[in-house]
Protein backbone atom coordinates (compact mmCIF):
# COMPACT_ATOMS: atom_id res chain seq x y z
CA UNK A 1 0.00 0.00 0.00
CA UNK A 2 1.49 3.34 -1.06
CA UNK A 3 -1.07 5.59 0.63
CA UNK A 4 0.30 8.53 2.59
CA UNK A 5 -0.92 9.41 6.05
CA UNK A 6 -2.63 12.81 6.23
CA UNK A 7 -0.60 13.67 9.34
CA UNK A 8 2.75 12.45 10.65
CA UNK A 9 2.88 9.96 13.50
CA UNK A 10 4.87 11.11 16.52
CA UNK A 11 6.67 8.35 18.33
CA UNK A 12 6.84 8.48 22.12
CA UNK A 13 6.39 6.52 25.39
CA UNK A 14 6.01 2.72 25.21
CA UNK A 15 2.37 1.70 25.93
CA UNK A 16 0.43 -1.08 23.78
CA UNK A 17 -2.12 -0.27 21.01
CA UNK A 18 -3.61 -0.16 17.53
CA UNK A 19 -1.68 1.39 14.70
CA UNK A 20 -3.77 -0.26 12.01
CA UNK A 21 -7.08 1.01 13.38
CA UNK A 22 -5.72 4.56 13.44
CA UNK A 23 -4.40 4.14 9.91
CA UNK A 24 -7.88 3.11 8.71
CA UNK A 25 -9.42 6.14 10.40
CA UNK A 26 -6.84 8.39 8.76
CA UNK A 27 -7.59 6.87 5.35
CA UNK A 28 -11.25 7.67 6.03
CA UNK A 29 -10.21 11.32 6.19
CA UNK A 30 -10.21 11.88 9.96
CA UNK A 31 -7.18 14.08 10.70
CA UNK A 32 -5.53 12.32 13.62
CA UNK A 33 -2.11 12.39 15.19
CA UNK A 34 -1.08 9.81 17.75
CA UNK A 35 1.61 9.12 20.27
CA UNK A 36 2.70 5.54 19.74
CA UNK A 37 5.71 3.30 20.24
CA UNK A 38 7.00 -0.20 19.66
CA UNK A 39 7.35 -2.37 22.73
CA UNK A 40 9.41 -5.56 22.58
CA UNK A 41 6.66 -7.65 24.15
CA UNK A 42 3.41 -5.93 23.18
CA UNK A 43 4.01 -4.56 19.70
CA UNK A 44 2.57 -1.16 18.88
CA UNK A 45 0.80 0.70 21.66
CA UNK A 46 -1.12 3.91 21.35
CA UNK A 47 -0.64 6.43 24.11
CA UNK A 48 -3.01 9.15 22.95
CA UNK A 49 -4.95 10.22 19.88
CA UNK A 50 -4.96 13.88 18.93
CA UNK A 51 -7.46 15.72 16.74
CA UNK A 52 -6.95 19.48 16.32
CA UNK A 53 -4.74 19.60 19.42
CA UNK A 54 -7.08 17.72 21.78
CA UNK A 55 -6.69 14.17 23.07
CA UNK A 56 -9.82 12.41 21.82
CA UNK A 57 -9.02 8.83 22.90
CA UNK A 58 -12.10 8.50 25.11
CA UNK A 59 -14.39 10.44 22.77
CA UNK A 60 -13.31 8.27 19.86
CA UNK A 61 -14.00 5.11 21.87
CA UNK A 62 -17.52 6.38 22.71
CA UNK A 63 -18.42 7.41 19.16
CA UNK A 64 -16.89 4.67 17.01
CA UNK A 65 -19.04 1.84 15.80
CA UNK A 66 -18.60 -1.62 17.32
CA UNK A 67 -16.45 -2.91 14.45
CA UNK A 68 -13.81 -0.29 15.18
CA UNK A 69 -13.90 -1.02 18.91
CA UNK A 70 -13.58 -4.76 18.23
CA UNK A 71 -10.67 -4.07 15.90
CA UNK A 72 -9.14 -1.84 18.60
CA UNK A 73 -9.39 -4.58 21.22
CA UNK A 74 -8.08 -7.20 18.81
CA UNK A 75 -5.03 -5.11 17.97
CA UNK A 76 -4.46 -4.23 21.63
CA UNK A 77 -4.07 -7.95 22.31
CA UNK A 78 -1.95 -8.65 19.23
CA UNK A 79 1.41 -10.31 19.65
CA UNK A 80 4.59 -8.42 18.91
CA UNK A 81 4.94 -8.10 15.14
CA UNK A 82 8.15 -6.41 14.07
CA UNK A 83 7.07 -6.26 10.42
CA UNK A 84 3.91 -4.35 11.37
CA UNK A 85 5.88 -1.91 13.52
CA UNK A 86 8.36 -1.31 10.70
CA UNK A 87 5.54 -0.86 8.17
CA UNK A 88 3.83 1.83 10.24
CA UNK A 89 7.13 3.51 11.03
CA UNK A 90 7.81 3.74 7.28
CA UNK A 91 4.30 5.03 6.57
CA UNK A 92 4.71 7.67 9.26
CA UNK A 93 8.05 8.78 7.82
CA UNK A 94 6.81 9.03 4.20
Amino acid sequence: MNARLPVPLRHACPVPGTGETLYRLMLAGIPLECLMAGDEEDGIEVRAIWHHGQDISELLAQQCDERIIECWIEHSRAEHDETRIERFAKLGAS
